[in-house]
């Protein structure tokens, strides 16, 4: 019966190795497929081109997540940032947009290469990184992390006259995933979330060895007695009363002065 189990699990583990090398095989078509469509803006309805190439970056980053494939989910994550800031303002598409969506698709296709011919990836995470700071120009990353509507509408309001480019997610593995890829100056998190709450999401980014290990991390809760070993802690708790979008400015700022 052992010998059984161990040869399901060799085939199911061959299965899952060819669907991963299938994948790697069709992206530089995908990839072809996204570069005509970015090129096509000034030709067609630039909404409808837009919605395409979202969706084609948001199914490759899906796939990249399933086969385990994470450097290619983290540039699509960047892609998908990228994208995000012209959404509803096509009449804004310039070419220095189009040059970026371009550069990412050139990063997308050398990673192909690294994954087939095992190559050295730390190149490539410091082309990312140098997209990252073209993309944010003097600007800080934040990621927010809440469940709660009026929270996240509360801290999209403080950071509006701020020079911070705010990313948001409502659920604690999801913003996990988006820590272990995608490189941020600083993390906002309420206490309580969906599915990982708010102290085991800032556990986990503090005992791994990903890129956000140390980056600085704000914690919202309306109680503040939240116990954490002295090297796993955030660095601040901010109660969720009447002062909370004052102090949110002081944090922040203090963030990008110390920058």
């Amino acid at each position: 019966m052992a010998n059984v189990r161990r040869g399901n699990l060799g085939h199911a583990e061959r299965l899952l190795a060819q669907l991963r090398e299938g994948y790697l095989l069709e992206l530089p078509s995908r990839c072809g497929e996204i570069e005509n469509l970015v090129l096509s803006f000034d030709r067609r309805d630039r909404g409808e081109v837009f919605d395409e190439i979202f969706r084609h970056v948001h199914s490759i980053k899906g796939s990249a997540g399933t086969h385990g494939l994470h450097l290619i989910g983290g540039i699509c994550h960047h892609f998908e940032d990228h994208l995000k800031i012209m959404d509803g303002q096509f009449d804004k598409i310039d070419r220095r947009f189009i040059d970026v969506c371009l550069a990412y698709l050139d990063c997308i296709r050398t990673a192909v290469s690294l994954f087939e011919k095992g190559g050295e990836t730390l190149p490539l995470e410091n082309e990312l990184e140098q997209l990252r700071q073209r993309f944010l120009k003097n600007n800080l990353a934040g990621l927010l992390v809440s469940s709660s509507s009026y929270i996240t509408m509360l801290c999209q309001q403080t950071m509006g006259d701020l020079p911070v480019k705010l990313t948001t997610v409502e659920d604690g593995f999801v913003a996990l995933e988006r820590l272990l890829q995608q490189k941020y100056d600083f993390i906002i998190t309420d206490k309580e979330l969906k599915y990982l709450n708010g102290v085991a999401l800032t556990l986990a980014i503090r005992a791994s060895d990903a890129m956000n290990r140390d980056t600085h991390i704000i914690m919202l809760t309306s109680k503040m007695s939240v116990d954490f070993p002295a090297d796993l802690q955030p660095n601040q708790i901010l109660p969720k009363n009447t002062d909370l979008s004052h102090a949110l400015v002081d944090a922040v700022g203090a963030i990008f002065n110390g920058k």
